[in-house]
This record gives C-alpha cells, sequence and structure tokens, in this order.
C-alpha cells in the first residue's frame, strides 16, 4: 500500500499506481520509480508498507531479485530502505513474524500459521520459501545484506493492519467482522471456504481468518502529516488485536534511573532511538 502526506492537491495530479498488467507491474522497481516521479513531480512526499509477506512464496525479502535472478545489489537495496520504512507483520490472512521452521524454539511461532501457499493457491508453498518471507527472518537478511553492501534494506519498522474489505477495523476476536461481507458473523462462517484454487482440494477456511491486526503509531498530533511523519521515522509497532499502548527506546547509555523519571521518553530520545529506528 502507498501512503500519501498529502492532500487531493498534489495526490490527484498523478494517477494511482496498479500492478496489473499491461498498465502497470508488480515489479517493486517499477513501484519506486514511480514513488519517485510522483514526489518530484508535485513536491509532495510518500511511502510504500509491504502486505504480510506469508503469502509471497519466498519473493517478499530476496537475496536474490526474482524478477531478473540477479543477486540485490546495493542500488536495490539503497531505494528500498529509501521508499519502504515499515512491514505489515500480522494481518487476517496469518502472522508474517516468524514460522516454527524458522523459530523451533519459539512458543509462539506457531501463532495463526497460513503456509499452504501464494495468495491463491495456485502455488503451494515448499520449505525452501520460508527464509524469505517473515519479518524476523528479514531483520537478519538484511544485516547479511548490510555487511556485503553496506545498506541494509530490511531495517524497517513494523505494523499490524487488518486487510479487511468491509470498512470496520475490527480486530478484537471477540468482535471480528472477517475480511469481507461474505464472512460477516453467521452460523456457517466457519464452514466457508476462503480460498481455493481450481482443481485442488489445498483450500483456507473461515476459521482460518486471523482476527488480526493494528497499527500503532507515536504521533505528535492526530493529523495526516504528524502521523505520515512518525511512520516515516519509524515509531511504530504491531499488536495481533489488543489495544496495547506501549513505548520503547534501544541504546547503550541508559541507566537504571532514567527508568523512574516523571518523562522517560526524554532520556529516550537523548540517549537512543525509539521503536523501529533502531
Amino acid at each position: 500500500m502507498v501512503i500519501y502526506r498529502d492532500g487531493p492537491d498534489k495526490t490527484l495530479q498523478m494517477d494511482p499506481y496498479t500492478t496489473v498488467k499491461p498498465q502497470g507491474s508488480d515489479n517493486p522497481r517499477d513501484l519506486w520509480k514511480w514513488m519517485d516521479a510522483y514526489q518530484q513531480k508535485t513536491g509532495g512526499r510518500v511511502l510504500a508498507i509491504a502486505h504480510n509477506g506469508n503469502l509471497s512464496n519466498g519473493i517478499m525479502f530476496p537475496l536474490v531479485e526474482s524478477f531478473t535472478g540477479k543477486p540485490v545489489d546495493r542500488e536495490y537495496a539503497t531505494t528500498r530502505a529509501r521508499w519502504e520504512p515499515l512491514y505489515e507483520v500480522t494481518q487476517m490472512k496469518g502472522d508474517g513474524e516468524t514460522h516454527p521452521v524458522l523459530s523451533p524454539n519459539d512458543e509462539f511461532a506457531n501463532f495463526e500459521r497460513w503456509d499452504k501457499g501464494n495468495l491463491d493457491l495456485s502455488t503451494l508453498k515448499k520449505p525452501e520459501m520460508l527464509t524469505y518471507e517473515y519479518g524476523r527472518q528479514a531483520l537478519q537478511l538484511g544485516l547479511q545484506l548490510e555487511q556485503k553492501l553496506g545498506v541494509n534494506p530490511y531495517k524497517f519498522g513494523f505494523i499490524g493492519s487488518t486487510d479487511a474489505h468491509t470498512a470496520l477495523a475490527t480486530a478484537d476476536d471477540d468482535n471480528f467482522y472477517g475480511k469481507l461481507p461474505s464472512t460477516e458473523p453467521s452460523p456457517t462462517r466457519a464452514e466457508h471456504v476462503a480460498i481455493q484454487f481450481a482443481g485442488s482440494s489445498v483450500k483456507i477456511m473461515g476459521w482460518e481468518m486471523a482476527a488480526s491486526g493494528y497499527a500503532a503509531v507515536w504521533a505528535k498530533e492526530n493529523t495526516r502529516e504528524a502521523l505520515f511523519d512518525a511512520m516515516q521515522r519509524r515509531e511504530t509497532y504491531a499488536t495481533t488485536g489488543p489495544r496495547m499502548i506501549v513505548r520503547f527506546f534501544g541504546g547503550w547509555d541508559y541507566t537504571a534511573a532514567d527508568a523512574k523519571t516523571r518523562n522517560p521518553a526524554e532520556a529516550g530520545y537523548a540517549k537512543g532511538v525509539p521503536m523501529g529506528a533502531i
């Protein structure tokens, strides 16, 4: 998804980007070119947030680009880091933080797992794809690329989203309306086949839809501009549904006394960096 900092005076100057061919492209490099063209033309600002990658079948966090077959280079890393400061780590179509194969000692790694195939199940999942789909593993891959290229393309903050098409932001498990009007509460919702590719026995059932998630943003005020700026700074976090309020910083110079001050955020900013900005 593309997030604009601007209002219609700028956003209407260019047609929205589309991945539908032949008008558009599903190559992320073409999206980044469009974003740069938008900013050059309008003077506005945009950023992109990739959908949860657990249905990407190994192309979300590549070491080798799927469109070219070539290793990720410095240009790719620099450009992706510029345009994609955030990543959607959880949503209705399963959790994208980690997987039991990748984190065998994590008791929560099996949470809301969708690992049967791609979005429409036309291509089934293979074990070797998992490394390049999940957010926690991506952080490690980014460090590997930074050592090699000098730039980390996968240094992002996390958000959650519902990805629902009901206009209802209800991600609590006791108040969940599903992804589409056809999956809203009913006596047979759990038995509904949500996704099934023609001719295949593999399917995703209605009961497998996760009541998740929410995007939390630490902003100075509730305006489009302030929210965008906070997202650009990666001062965000994700929840799977609970409306938790947390704030955390990372650094090497904190003391125990900093946690006991009346305004710990002052020490947080002064001695370290917030949230996903690490």
